[in-house]
């Protein structure tokens, strides 16, 4: 029985190699190209509060994306941008981060300016589980103080600033000095330490 099984293997081996002359007819396929979807990053930023800033923001922003997906995206898929106007209010800031969140489905959310828009969006990343990197506000609140797992901050928090700046002003000779802040979170903190 060994035998026969052994011969039959070999049999089927030796067919399945050999050459043999069919006729060939070519049948046309078509190869559908494969979808990439980009990367959609959701820009908040206060458009309408200093469109002057937000001119300069959006012409490094473009760049920036001309170059990355030049060479290649973010792991082969390209990177789009969409942003929306938080007109320096919270309330607008958290419409501006729903409508990219829910309607144009972003993967990302970056942006704002002003510290106290900084942390309503920073609150409604994390309710919603969406990363989001602050690019400017600098409230000590926004990193550390609340300990927000989905936001990073690119901007150095108010308190490593007026340390460098207090140490530099430490080493002159004045006697008095003052401190102009805004009246908003990281003015304050600013103020404060």
């Amino acid at each position: 029985m060994k035998k026969l099984t052994l011969v039959l293997f070999v049999t089927l081996i030796a067919t399945a190699c050999s050459k043999k002359e069919e006729s060939v007819v070519p049948v046309a396929t078509t190869v559908k190209p494969k979808v990439v979807e980009p990367v959609k990053i959701g820009d908040i930023y206060s458009f309408t509060l200093v469109p002057e800033l937000y001119l300069h923001h959006k012409q490094f922003r473009d760049i920036a994306v001309e170059e990355i997906n030049a060479a290649g995206g973010v792991l082969g898929r390209p990177i789009k941008v969409i942003g929306r106007d938080d007109q320096g209010e919270p309330g607008a800031a958290i419409r501006a981060a729903e409508d990219l969140v829910l309607r144009e489905k972003v993967e990302f959310l970056s942006g704002t300016l002003i510290s106290h828009v900084t942390l309503a969006v920073s609150e409604y990343a994390d309710r919603n589980k969406i990363l989001f990197m602050n690019a400017w506000a600098t409230s000590p609140t926004i990193s550390y103080e609340q300990g927000r797992p989905f936001t990073f901050s690119m901007a150095v928090n108010t308190n490593a600033e007026t340390a460098i700046v207090a140490s530099e002003v430490a080493k002159g000779k004045a006697q008095r000095w003052s401190t102009v802040a805004f009246n908003l979170d990281d003015g304050k903190a600013a103020v404060k330490y």
